[in-house]
C-alpha cells in the first residue's frame, strides 16, 4: 500500500489537528511507514513534527514583510510560489517513500482548492486521496450540512481524485445528534425533508429555495457515503477512516 492523503476543508475544521492525531494513531496501531507533510505556509503552530515542511521554503509572514502585502495577498503569492516550486515540493514528498503520507493543506481552503496550486500539486502526486473535513459543531445545522456536502463534491471535481468526507470534533456532539447526522448523510433525500422542516425557521425564502435545489442535486452526485465521525481529541473513528482508505485503494488500485 502506498497512498498520499490530502487533508482539506474549511478554515477551523481541524485539518492540522486531524493530521497530527491520525499520524499518531497510525504510528501506534499499524505497521505502515507513516510520514506527515505541512503545506500551509501560514501556519504559526502545527501539532505534529512534519517530515517535510513548506515553511522551509517560504512562509506567508516572510512574504508579507518582503513584498509589503496583507495576509490574503501573501497567501495568494504563497500559492503562486507553490506552483513555481511544484517540482521541488513533489520531489520532497516523493522522497519520503512512505506507505501512508498525510499532507496538511493551507488553512484557507480556497487558496488550495480554487487556486491552481492544489490541483497542480495533487495531479503530480500519484496514489492520492482527498480527505474532506467537516466540523461537527457547524454541520449539525442542516443548511450548513448541505453546503458542506456540496463543498466536498466541488473538492473532488477540482482535485480530480477519490474524496472521503469525514466529520471532525464528534466528541462535541451528543449521540442523538450524531445518529441524526448519520441518517441524513446516508440518505441525501432526507436532507430535503429536514430543510423543509427546519431551515424556513431561520432563513429567508430565497435562501431556502437555493438549499432545496442543492439538496435535490446532491443525490445525483454524491457517492454512497458511510459517515465517518472522528475526534482529534479522543482519536475515535480513525479505525473506520483507515478501513475506507483501504477500500478506495483496493477498488482503485494505484489510484491513478
Amino acid at each position: 500500500m502506498k497512498v498520499n492523503l490530502f487533508m482539506v476543508g474549511p478554515a477551523g475544521s481541524g485539518k492540522s489537528s486531524v493530521t497530527g492525531a491520525f499520524y499518531r494513531w497510525l504510528k501506534k496501531n499499524v505497521d505502515y511507514e507513516v510520514k506527515a507533510v505541512n503545506l500551509d505556509p501560514g501556519a504559526e503552530y502545527i501539532p505534529y513534527t512534519p517530515d517535510f515542511d513548506i515553511r522551509s521554503l517560504f512562509t506567508t509572514r516572510e512574504i508579507m514583510i518582503k513584498e509589503k502585502l496583507g495576509p490574503n495577498a501573501a497567501m495568494i503569492e504563497a500559492s503562486n510560489r507553490m506552483v513555481r516550486e511544484r517540482k521541488l515540493i513533489v520531489d520532497k514528498i516523493s522522497s519520503l517513500n512512505a506507505e501512508i503520507t498525510i499532507i496538511d493543506t493551507p488553512g484557507q481552503m480556497e487558496a488550495f482548492i480554487f487556486h491552481e496550486s492544489g490541483p497542480k500539486l495533487v495531479s503530480l502526486i500519484p496514489n492520492s486521496i482527498a480527505i474532506f473535513i467537516l466540523d461537527a459543531s457547524v454541520i449539525h445545522r442542516v443548511n450548513e450540512l448541505t453546503i458542506g456536502l456540496l463543498l466536498s463534491v466541488i473538492t473532488q471535481l477540482k482535485l480530480d481524485v477519490p474524496t472521503l468526507s469525514i466529520i471532525n470534533k464528534s466528541d462535541t456532539m451528543p449521540k442523538k445528534e450524531q445518529n441524526k447526522l448519520i441518517e441524513l448523510i446516508q440518505d441525501p433525500f432526507k436532507i430535503r425533508e429536514a430543510i423543509e422542516n427546519t431551515a424556513r425557521k431561520y432563513s429567508s425564502g430565497a435562501i431556502v429555495d437555493v438549499l432545496l435545489s442543492i439538496a435535490d442535486f446532491l443525490p445525483s452526485v454524491l457517492p454512497a457515503l458511510r459517515p465517518v465521525l472522528v475526534s482529534a481529541n479522543t482519536l475515535e473513528g480513525f479505525d473506520m477512516l483507515l478501513d475506507l482508505i483501504h477500500e478506495i485503494y483496493c477498488t482503485c488500485g494505484d489510484l491513478t
